[in-house]
């Protein structure tokens, strides 16, 4: 054999083992939807996640085409009832049948939510599960539902629900800390672990787990639930940040119990996401800058030096007077024999579907 032709079998057999690895790793994209959250998981044999269905626009929906092949999505959680986290389900199901579908079943009186109810009533008449919190047992009479602790097997994948509540408990908050209505509906989210291989990625809805302007080390409501005595690990290689970054979520104590390799941002234009103080406290916890994602990339919503510290959007790579457009920023994460983020490039990766376009 020539050198010439050894060194061109070598390659190509490098090539196939690596291609056999992509093979056995599960693809996760966070969609670049804007202010709002859109997170799809694969596997390499056909099983599908997809948590939160973003606000507008369709970016959600076209991910979702991208990525499950088959029309058919094993697992649908919808982490709270916001307009942002569940606004194109209507579009996206219509498309796609789903075997379950999580919800908190918590009202609200916005278009995007009696659309979401509508297309659930429509998958449940089609054979789709629906688990509604607000309908699930407290058989033990904790004030916790039984859909915590639950474990969903897609494939080789695991889908943990860790936490959810169809309505806020207060007796979970600090005495004398009653959360506003608004951080209510936010503290209800349900929170799920996403593992394959051993790498996991949590998704977080927006829970909450501070005030806006505590100090560093406050550690409330659903956040200090879920890191209480006992509690189940919450340790993840890539945390999809709670509350797209605001300065109420992302407290030290949950950063610490979830101690990540990554952290990723899903934000927009709006409301100043992420925050300055959240990507710091995840820095504190030890996880580098470059290690941390936005899918508002360049972002520069608001002038830094015109506003308290607290309410500061995260400088990093900032660029001047830049309104940051959704669809531009979509965020891929490969799960294997390690766990790999990255922005979404032209370059296939994980070898799933939807990774190369």
């Amino acid at each position: 054999m020539t050198v010439g032709r050894w060194i061109a079998g070598a390659i190509a057999a490098l090539s196939a083992m690596a291609s056999a690895a992509a093979a056995q790793e599960a693809y996760v994209r966070v969609v670049d939807v804007g202010a709002g959250l859109c997170v799809i998981a694969h596997t390499p044999d056909g099983y599908d996640l997809l948590y939160d269905a973003g606000f507008r626009g369709g970016y959600c929906a076209q991910a979702v085409g991208e990525i499950v092949g088959d029309d058919h999505i094993e697992l649908v959680i919808l982490s709270h009832s916001d307009a942002d986290h569940i606004g194109e389900l209507d579009e996206i199901l219509a498309a796609n049948s789903a075997d379950t579908i999580i919800h908190t079943g918590s009202e609200r009186e916005t278009i995007a939510y009696r659309e979401a109810m509508d297309a659930i009533g429509r998958a449940a008449a089609a054979g789709s599960t629906i688990i509604n919190l607000a309908n699930t047992p407290d058989a033990d009479n904790d004030g916790i539902n039984d859909e915590i602790g639950s474990v969903y097997e897609l494939g080789d994948a695991r889908v943990e629900i860790l936490a959810g509540w169809h309505e806020w408990d207060l007796a979970l908050s600090d005495a004398g800390e009653v959360p506003s209505d608004s951080e209510r509906r936010n503290a209800i989210s349900i929170v799920v672990r996403y593992t394959y291989r051993g790498r996991s990625v949590l998704l977080t809805g927006d829970t909450i787990g501070r005030r806006i302007d505590d100090s560093a080390l406050a550690c409330r409501d659903a956040e200090r639930w879920m890191t209480r005595p006992g509690a189940p690990s919450l340790q993840s290689n890539v945390l999809i940040a709670p509350h797209h970054g605001a300065n109420n979520g992302g407290s030290a104590c949950f950063l610490a119990a979830v101690d990540p390799d990554y952290v990723v941002f899903s934000a927009g234009h709006d409301h100043m996401h992420p925050r300055q103080q959240a990507a710091e406290r995840a820095r504190a916890q030890g996880v580098a800058w470059s290690r941390m994602f936005r899918t508002d990339r360049g972002d520069d919503e608001r002038d830094a030096s015109h506003n308290a510290p607290h309410q500061r959007e995260w400088g990093r790579a900032r660029m001047a007077g830049n309104v940051d457009p959704p669809g531009d920023n979509n965020i891929e994460i490969c799960l294997g024999a390690s766990a790999r983020v990255r922005y979404r490039a032209s370059s296939a990766w994980c070898g799933q579907p939807g990774a190369s376009q």
